[in-house]
Parts: structure tokens; sequence; C-alpha cells
């Protein structure tokens, strides 16, 4: 599952939704802090929602559309070990 977010693309958007207080953000927010198209980052999230690591909610507020994306547990794992991983390589690799 950590191979996925190798991807930095993938990897901004599952590092900014754990990061959020609120424990989701609009697709707007991701976009805009990420600086991906959003038929780029559509793709993105499809696939990490494909994974499970991401759950997408459509609604209107009022009379407008508003996608906000959440992380799972199954993403806050894949994060973790995605981390745990960096971390292992930074100090195999610091001493060479």
């Amino acid at each position: 599952m950590t191979g996925l977010l190798q991807d930095h693309s993938r990897l901004s958007i599952v590092s900014l939704l754990a990061s959020s207080s609120v424990g989701e953000l609009p697709f707007t927010s991701i976009r805009e802090k990420t600086g991906l198209t959003a038929g780029n980052l559509s793709s993105h999230l499809r696939t990490l929602e494909n994974a499970g690591l991401v759950h997408t909610t459509k609604q209107f507020q009022g009379r407008r559309p508003l996608t906000t994306i959440e992380l799972t547990p199954a993403g806050r794992t894949a994060l973790d070990q995605a981390i745990s991983a960096m971390e292992e390589f930074v100090r195999a690799h610091r001493n060479q």
C-alpha cells in the first residue's frame, strides 16, 4: 500500500489530509495547496479511493457543489508506513 505513496502528488494529498485539523478538506483546497490541475487531482484521488486510503463525499452547500476528501484509517496507516520507510532509508544511507 505504501507504494502508492511513492508518487509525490499522492504523498502530498495524503499528508495534507493527515494534517487537517477537521479531518477532511475540500477538493478546491487540496487543488490549490498541491498545485495540481483539477483533472490530475481527480485521477490521483480516484487511485487513492480505489485503494481505500481516502473517502470522497459529494454534496451541495446551498446551490454550489462541494466535494470533500477524508483520510481513512487505512490511509493513515499507509502514510505512517511510508514515513517509517523514508526514515529507515535515511538512517541506512546517512553514514555511507
